[in-house]
């Protein structure tokens, strides 16, 4: 069982995975690359009581939280259980936004304990400049390292718009946890589609989480847009990549449909729902293409949207570049990391 994985070459990563989102599936994905060759371990949040034990006695030469807005949440006490806080690292993570209203609905840990319990991690990278701020905010300095995904970057000319104006879309639900109104979003949304199909866009659908697939059914209906295609992918970064490839624009809900599709090199815009979203689009010089949903209407998402088409190509660049660079300074801290504790293959 690889979480019970150790010895010299074994990294531990703490974060949320396997429920078919696709977006945690990729970070680990990601950071798989970045530390590749060595072994990544991860553990389950559930498994009997004697393989749990057996996996808490495993040492590994390195600990690292990965991506997702992990800090201020549930994996302080296994981050801290490492004992040399050297060997301890955070790799892209991004931090509950205390501003948010919805933060701390699940009862989840004291932004200031982690703040104390990060003090002597060995490296803090984060995913983008509003995680960076609230960390510096509470006198802990940190690194924009950019979400682990940049691993995914394309090469120039991946991306090959067909002759059609496509949008690929991605909506879903959060539980309410939005600014603003969730069905006022989706409203929102859903008559800003009927606006561009009526202008001649022709649309696809892209659901990276089981449960959206309803939604986006039923929000296609609403739109007579049934007839679409509703991609799924929920596990890998490269089939959600080579789907998106033809496409003019996209526009997403769920953080890492949107990064997907700009490591495709598509000209892609956020429906920031939850603070994440602009802290992604802020790490790459683009959160001028995020649009909170407590703002939302129509007009507005048709005018980005169009906007992604007229600049498509500069926007297109842009990321790109930004994840690239992001690319090569994660690959840098994981081969320093790796370094420092002399892992082995």
């Amino acid at each position: 069982m690889p979480y019970l994985s150790s010895g010299g070459g074994s990294v531990r990563c703490l974060g949320w995975r396997g429920h078919q989102n696709l977006g945690d599936e990729v970070v680990f994905e990601a950071l798989e690359r970045h530390f590749a060759p060595h072994r990544l371990t991860w553990r389950p949040e559930e498994m009997p009581k004697l393989l749990q034990r057996t996996a808490d006695r495993v040492e590994h030469p390195l600990t690292i939280l990965g991506g997702g807005t992990l800090i201020g949440g549930r994996y302080l006490d296994a981050l801290l259980a490492q004992p040399d806080p050297e060997r301890r690292a955070v790799f892209g993570a991004g931090v509950i936004d205390p501003e948010f209203p919805h933060s701390y609905r699940s009862g989840r840990e004291a932004l200031d304990r982690w703040v104390k319990g990060l003090a002597e991690v060995g490296y803090i990278g984060v995913r983008g400049p509003r995680s960076k701020a609230i960390l510096s905010q509470r006198g802990l300095d940190a690194e924009v390292l950019g979400d682990p995904v940049a691993a995914f970057a394309t090469d120039d000319g991946f991306w090959a718009p067909g002759p059609n104006r496509t949008v690929g879309i991605n909506v879903g639900r959060s539980a309410g946890g939005v600014w603003g109104s969730e069905i006022e979003m989706l409203a929102g949304l859903a008559a800003a589609v009927r606006k561009l199909t009526a202008a001649g866009w022709k649309v696809e659908y892209h659901v990276v989480y089981p449960p959206d697939l309803e939604v986006t059914e039923l929000f296609a209906r609403d739109t007579n847009t049934a007839s679409s295609p509703i991609h799924t992918c929920y596990d890998r970064a490269e089939p959600f990549i080579d789907r998106t490839r033809h496409l003019t624009a996209f526009l997403g809900l769920k953080l890492h449909a949107v990064a997907l599709a700009v490591c495709a090199g598509v000209p892609a815009a956020s429906i920031e729902y939850h603070p994440k979203c602009r802290d992604f689009m802020g790490s790459l010089e683009l959160d001028h293409l995020a649009i909170n949903s407590a703002d939302l209407d129509p007009d507005s998402v048709v005018e980005i949207v169009t906007q992604l088409e007229a600049d498509g190509s500069a926007i297109s660049a842009h990321g790109l570049a930004r994840l690239r660079e992001q690319r090569a300074r994660q690959q840098e801290v994981a081969r320093n990391l790796m370094k420092r504790f002399e892992l082995v293959a």
